[in-house]
């Protein structure tokens, strides 16, 4: 597939992946972990996209602490193109910052965004979906969001509305109507059948000249700090973004933006920042049991069993259970209360046990 010389990608690998504890740690966040293969979820993204970029115009925005890390894992990316958080922010600031740093290059080149902790099983199809919104958004003063057809009644995903049925493959966008956050099940359900809701994927394509033009329509302290950020120098780049707010990109603009249109993608897309979607990716026995590492069901069923190292979970009776041993942390939760596994996250934090996150 022909690579298009302005178009960029950026690859958001800051965060800590919460939901994924205790497997993923601020040591070694989610976008590091291997999944039944020899490579990490980063590597896999930067190579899923590298058909369709110049390796020179794809960039990660990453934190300090992993600088090396991410050289390590991608030597053939050019380090002039790695994005280090001047401090701990939301990818609201991410996207900015990244924005910034190529309109400084290229004014008007168009941006793909991309988290780094997804699986794609059919990745020639994504890079066709996604070069037909690349196109799209370079020629019009468009935000494309790229939403999944949905497969379940996910209740930990926020969900993308179009304003009329739209199926994929589509060879132009439908119009967004409304974003909705995490829904309840019963309303989840609706949108399985509905033909107009899809999973918020996270990945986008704009121009910069779109963003910035909607950041002064959405948020105009954020544009103002976007200008800013242009052709910034270090030392000025750290003061600007540290006033950039510590929120989502959806939050800061796309729930506001009215120019959003969405590609619906069917391409066998999962994030692996959930358990449900670890638990749904591996085999299963024939009562439903997902197990990874030394782990016996015994009268258990539709349960995640996962262990690591030379840790044992031994588990009875259990059913629609997770439990997750990892190094010196144990998770145990109902399927149905993953979302809540961010409030055990918090406590250990408050109880000052942060040596395991």
């Amino acid at each position: 597939m022909d690579q298009t010389p302005h178009h960029h990608a950026i690859i958001l690998a800051g965060g800590l992946g919460v939901r994924l504890w205790p497997l993923s740690r601020s040591d070694r966040p989610k976008q590091f972990l291997r999944f039944g293969t020899m490579k990490t979820l980063l590597q896999h993204t930067f190579e899923r996209l590298a058909p369709l970029f110049p390796t020179e115009r794809i960039w990660v925005v990453a934190k300090p602490s992993h600088r090396q890390e991410v050289l390590e894992e991608l030597p053939g990316m050019d380090p002039r193109r790695l994005l280090l958080e001047p401090c701990p922010r939301g990818t609201a600031a991410a996207v900015t910052w990244a924005c910034a740093s190529v309109h400084a290059l290229h004014p008007g080149a168009t941006l793909g965004i991309f988290p780094s902790d997804h699986v794609i099983d059919n990745e020639e199809g994504f890079r066709a979906v996604l070069a037909r919104g690349l196109e799209w958004a370079g020629g019009h003063p468009d935000i494309c969001l790229f939403g999944i057809l949905p497969d379940w009644p996910e209740t930990d995903y926020g969900y993308i509305e179009s304003t009329h049925p739209c199926q994929a493959p589509v060879a132009g966008p439908c119009t967004v109507r409304a974003f909705h956050e995490k829904p309840d099940r019963e309303t989840a359900e609706r949108y399985v059948t509905s033909g107009r809701h899809f999973w918020n994927s996270g990945i986008f394509a704009f121009s910069t000249t779109t963003f910035i033009e909607t950041a002064q329509k959405t948020d105009p302290t954020l544009h103002d700090r976007l200008m800013g950020l242009i052709g910034a120098c270090p030392s000025k780049v750290n003061e600007l973004y540290a006033g950039l707010p510590d929120t989502s990109i959806d939050t800061a603009i796309m729930e506001k933006a009215p120019n959003l249109v969405v590609f619906p993608c069917a391409v066998g897309w999962h994030d692996m920042g959930l358990w449900e979607t670890v638990f749904r990716t591996l085999p299963m026995d024939k009562a439903g049991n997902a197990v990874m590492g030394e782990a016996i069901p015994i009268e258990c069923s539709r349960s995640l069993l996962y262990a690591t190292g030379k840790t044992l979970i031994a588990a009875v009776g259990l059913s629609d259970m997770i439990v997750v041993a990892n190094r010196d942390a144990v998770l145990v939760c109902p399927r149905d209360r993953r979302s809540e596994i961010r409030r055990a996250v918090e406590e250990i934090k408050k109880r000052g046990l942060d040596k395991s996150l």
